[in-house]
């Protein structure tokens, strides 16, 4: 499975602007378009020395195009390992599916999209270069009993964020069947094939098949069991039993209008970003099933406690802060490598930060001023910086909500609004988690900035 994305977070206007851009330029003779792109140019020799000559030990995937190699070499941006997408005519790529794809991921950048690094058109070869993607493609996972639902689910967010259309419309089991009998392909087609990729996801398998496939076709056998209100009996079995009935509820109805054969019937993709949101939301439940402790405060069990030595350490980290020593963004870059280290005892460290922290929210209220602010712009930054997993960041989340609450007098009123402003770009992850906080009627009437700021985002992707 070979999906290569370009955004639609953007207006629709912008999306209909660009292709119009697109067009437009894939009317210059090939030879212009060639002169424009110069400085993505790749030599054909240089390719062929770092895939040693396109050996089948460097391929590390095919589909509807041709092969993906994996290769070193020095390109627009420096010396990366990049992949290498190969066409083949064979299966109908020519020139203008070639130059569309350089021309559109040159226009659009995104975080959710593979960038262009580079092409090749020497003689019958036509080449794009792509950063290298460490964790390779979505279809090798997808019968991973390690992927969890919530990983699937974020998986299907990022994929939704980035995706206006398909640049490759022809591989079999994504095409839209208005496509296959027209050739006509349209932004709609893209949504068809994204809700294929969906059910995917859900199933733990490809739609395509072949000779030694047992299975019958994915997309017929969805459409036999959602009529039959049998769709559970084909989700992955790893996912089945763990997936709440909201979320997958969710997730069945928005992948399933995005295989509607009339084109007015499928949803537009912000429709499918904030439905699948709501199937992770459904699924977290972070703001309703948290774990608490029985003095109704949020909590943070652990299997065991942390070694004497490990909390001496973080506890000394903690002094550093408070004394000035150690500023919090120097404490969230610490952390950041923490989390992500090899050594167990660097995430110990980072695991006793997390849990202390939470313990101490109790105590927050009889803070001084400065300690205050200090663990404010923590908990906010940990948010904003993606440092908290699902049940940390919902507890954090649930402490803000809880701490905005309280009388806009309060420490805890204080300390809600600093460790608010830190993550306010990510608000709009969590639409309902915007309209709780909406709803705190002292926070219009005290900070009506941070109130407006919330509806502005929440009105972008409505």
């Amino acid at each position: 499975m070979s999906l290569v994305y370009a955004v639609n977070i953007k207006r629709r206007e912008q999306c209909y602007r660009t292709q119009q851009e697109t067009q437009k330029i894939l009317s210059i003779n090939h030879l212009h378009l060639s002169k424009q792109f110069e400085h993505l140019k790749i030599k054909l020799e240089v390719i062929t020395s770092a895939t040693n000559n396109f050996a089948d030990d460097n391929c590390i995937g095919r589909g509807g195009f041709g092969k993906v190699y994996k290769g070193k070499l020095l390109h627009s941006k420096g010396e990366s390992i990049v992949a290498l997408k190969r066409l083949d005519p064979t299966f109908g790529q020519g020139n203008p599916e070639f130059w569309k794809e350089i021309i559109m991921l040159s226009l659009y950048k995104h975080e959710n999209i593979v960038s262009l690094l580079g092409f090749c058109d020497e003689g019958n070869e036509k080449i794009l270069v792509y950063e290298y993607a460490s964790k390779r493609s979505l279809d090798l996972y997808l019968n991973d009993d390690d992927l969890t639902w919530i990983e699937r689910l974020k998986i299907c967010i990022g994929a939704a964020r980035g995706l206006a259309y398909l640049h490759n419309p022809g591989t079999i089991g994504y095409c839209d069947p208005i496509y296959v009998e027209t050739g006509l392909l349209t932004k709609e087609s893209d949504v068809h094939a994204f809700g294929v990729v969906l059910f995917e996801v859900l199933c733990g398998r490809l739609c395509t098949i072949n000779k030694k496939d047992i299975h019958q076709p994915l997309t017929g056998l969805v459409r036999r069991c959602y009529k039959e209100k049998t769709i559970n009996e084909i989700v992955f079995h790893s996912i089945r039993d763990g997936i709440k009935p909201k979320s997958l509820e969710a997730f069945i109805t928005i992948a399933y209008r995005c295989l509607k054969r009339n084109l007015e019937d499928r949803p537009l993709m912000t429709d499918v970003v904030r439905t699948l949101e709501s199937a992770l939301d459904y699924q977290v439940d972070q703001l309703n099933t948290l774990s608490l402790k029985n003095d109704g405060g949020p909590g943070l069990s652990t299997s065991k406690p942390f070694e004497d030595d490990i909390e001496a350490e973080v506890n000394s980290y903690f002094h550093q802060m408070f004394s000035g020593q150690l500023t919090v963004d120097a404490m969230i870059q610490m952390l950041a490598r923490y989390k992500e280290s090899s050594e167990k005892r660097e995430q110990s460290i980072f695991e006793c930060v997390i849990a202390n922290l939470f313990e101490e929210h109790k105590f927050f209220n009889k803070y001084p001023e400065s300690q205050l602010k200090a663990v404010a712009d923590l908990f906010g930054l940990l948010i904003k910086n993606k440092l908290l997993t699902h049940l940390t960041l919902g507890i954090a989340l649930r402490s803000v909500l809880d701490a905005l609450r309280k009388p806009a007098d309060s420490k805890m009123f204080s300390f809600g609004t600093i460790a608010l402003e830190k993550f306010l770009e990510r608000l709009v992850e969590w639409p309902q988690y915007c309209q709780h906080i909406l709803k705190i009627s002292h926070l219009r009437d005290t900070r009506l900035e941070l109130v407006t700021f919330i509806e502005k985002e929440l009105h972008k992707i409505s």
